[in-house]
């Protein structure tokens, strides 16, 4: 037996266990507590366990993202909704794939990590928040994206970059190589963040803008043409 032919007789495996089914079901937004005789937390565990043992064997990996039938079943298995339409690289950081909407003919660039699944600051559970990658979206190597980050169609996510939970990527903005994005923020159309750039949390950044390399935009800001100013609540300060 081929080493495709393993896998597919894997994944069918799995996909008729009632225990794994029950399992994949229980991924969906939500906090999950770490509590050992949690039945949601075990049905986790046994889930994460079972998609690990691919995603941490670069061969298997490799093989998934060369044929696209395998991968096909690879990501219905683990309970992917959408189409599988777009590029995966090697040693992309996958889980949760029902939590994960990507976009056709999109690219999950080599070792990138989708963050749909973070362990709480006290340790005491696991949030699970959904990402959305759009059309034709590019993410290069070694990028982040944490949870609740939605990625408009056309958008260009640069080497080591990191974009933080809860932020919006509008239509055909760039984020530079090695950029940083705190949590919620906003970029508006068209806009490019350039390399090593800093943008705060919930800062807001217009449409059709350049932030420049190296630039630095505090927390609770907006950038618009006119220049930057703070925010109060979401609002422009008085």
């Amino acid at each position: 037996m081929s080493y495709y032919s393993e896998i597919e007789v894997d994944l069918d495996r799995l996909d008729r266990c009632e225990a794994f089914r029950t399992a994949r079901n229980t991924i969906r937004p939500g906090f999950v507590m770490r509590r050992a005789n949690d039945p949601e937390f075990i049905a986790y565990r046994q889930y994460i366990a079972e998609i690990e043992r691919y995603t941490e064997n670069e061969d298997a990996m490799r093989a998934i993202a060369r044929e696209p039938m395998l991968k096909i079943a690879f990501f219905r298995t683990f309970g992917y909704r959408g189409e599988v339409e777009f590029t995966l690289m090697p040693e992309v950081w996958l889980r949760d794939l029902p939590l994960l909407v990507i976009g056709r003919d999109a690219h999950l660039g080599y070792g990138m990590i989708l963050g749909t699944g973070q362990v709480s600051q006290d340790g005491s559970g696991v949030r699970l928040r959904p990402i959305a990658i759009g059309a034709r979206s590019f993410c290069n190597q070694h990028a982040v994206i944490e949870g609740g980050t939605v990625i408009g169609d056309d958008c260009l996510v640069g080497i080591g970059s990191s974009i933080g939970e809860a932020c919006r990527i509008s239509d055909r903005a760039q984020i530079g190589d090695c950029a940083r994005l705190g949590h919620e923020v906003a970029i508006g159309e068209r806009t490019v963040i350039g390399h090593n750039a800093r943008i705060g949390n919930g800062s807001v950044i217009d449409p059709d803008l350049r932030v420049g390399d190296g630039a630095r935009i505090p927390p609770q800001h907006r950038l618009t043409s006119a220049g930057l100013f703070p925010l109060l609540a979401g609002r422009l300060a008085a």
